[in-house]
């Protein structure tokens, strides 16, 4: 079965023993042994440079050799169509060419949310209840990429974004955190379809893997794609305008100004931005656009709810809300007090303050989330807040 790459890079370092060598040593030596190096979850986030890891410890224009670059590849199950990627979707595959199913792989950072939001979030997906920290503790064991995962498998009435409910429908996929990120890999169909493909799911699924760029090109060669030029322009990168202005620019199709003082921190493949008000800080702001709803306005809020140990709100609660306009259209606004745990970010903040809008598009979603200590973000802040939103423009 042919293998498949798309844009998607990893920068490893390489960490070498330091040894004590005699003049008798000197020269070229083959390396006969070969180690393993275990990198602990949340130690290190996927295409992070040396310098997300390490910090800039080289002057200006000191040069530094370039790091090992791996992409993404997978195994085509039989008779699976391969479809253009999205930005949020690194592999995005038909099964057997059924129309109503959907097969795809994703990585989700910034405001993802922990374990279990994420899988709540594909829970209300199905028209299904959540689960507590025990129920999902309790789903099966699957490894993604090497990454211990959850398999997660359910039956019901599924909504896509901006759709009506599909009844008859199931989803199998599984969820892996890596640092900051989650990674996802996700079926969708009629029940039938998704038991006809489910073998064919789990080997999609054990296949994705990463490889030095160019160990897969010949694969590629038939279609005349170049894997590694889209893997070094990377989707998410910042535009000119934006690096050279850190107040405001446009990235991932959103444009935006920051307000007078705050400061742009170094850019997230999974953020249109994430910016900080003076005199602060804990607190950041973070504005994420998904190529896709999210799970929906609602499950949303919820999940920012539970982050600052809020409970769930009811449809007519929702309506209630404040809004507030993002890119010319009316999303909703939050101004939320707590606890704040966001595990996906390893941030905990015991007295804290949340400001977050979000919004659908049309063909995606935008989120504007805002968290920090109760005592940084006053009132000040939150007017700040809000001209920003006011400024996101597509």
């Amino acid at each position: 079965m042919p293998e498949r790459s798309v844009a998607f890079r990893l920068l490893l370092a390489a960490v070498l023993p330091a040894c004590s060598c005699s003049s008798e040593d000197s020269g070229p030596r083959a390396i006969t042994t070969t180690r393993e190096i275990d990198i602990a979850p949340g130690q290190h986030q996927i295409g992070a440079t040396s310098e997300d890891r390490f910090g800039s410890m080289t002057a200006p224009n000191a040069a530094e050799p370039a790091a090992p670059a791996r992409e993404l590849v997978w195994d085509n199950p039989p008779g699976w169509i391969e479809l253009p990627p999205t930005e949020m979707r690194r592999a995005n595959l038909q099964p057997a060419g059924n129309p109503d199913a959907e097969c795809y792989f994703s990585v989700l950072g910034g405001g993802g949310g922990g374990m279990l939001d994420n899988v709540n979030r594909w829970r209300g997906q199905m028209g299904q209840p959540p689960l507590d920290a025990a129920g999902v503790a309790a789903l099966p064991k699957r490894l993604l990429m090497g990454l211990d995962g959850v398999l997660v498998e359910l039956e019901g009435d599924f909504t896509a974004m901006g759709g009506a409910a599909k009844s008859g429908y199931v989803l199998r996929g599984v969820i892996a955190a890596f640092g900051e990120q989650a990674l996802f890999v996700k079926l969708t169909g009629p029940a039938a379809a998704v038991a006809a493909e489910a073998a064919n799911f789990d080997a999609f699924a054990n296949s994705l893997r990463l490889e030095e760029v160019g160990a897969s090109a010949a694969h590629d060669e038939h279609d005349g794609h170049d894997h590694a030029a889209e893997a070094a322009s990377g989707a998410g990168s910042t535009s000119g305008a934006a690096a050279a202005n850190p107040l405001g620019g446009s990235n991932q199709g959103i444009e935006w100004s920051a307000p007078s003082g705050w400061t742009r921190d170094p850019d997230r493949a999974t953020r249109v931005a994430t910016l900080r008000p003076p005199n602060t800080t804990q607190t950041e702001c973070a504005i994420t656009s998904l190529s896709s709803d999210g799970g929906g306005i609602k499950s949303n809020v919820d999940r920012w709810r539970g982050q600052i140990g809020l409970g769930p709100i009811s449809v007519d609660e929702l309506a209630d809300l404040p809004t507030v306009t993002l890119c010319g259209k009316e999303g909703v606004l939050l101004d939320l007090i707590g606890a704040f745990e966001d595990s996906m970010n390893q941030r905990s903040i015991p007295q804290a303050r949340m400001l977050g809008a979000m919004v659908l598009l049309g063909d995606r979603s935008l989120f504007v989330k805002m968290t920090g200590p109760e005592t940084e973000i006053d009132d000040v802040v939150r007017d700040a807040f809000r001209e920003l939103c006011a400024s996101l423009k597509r």
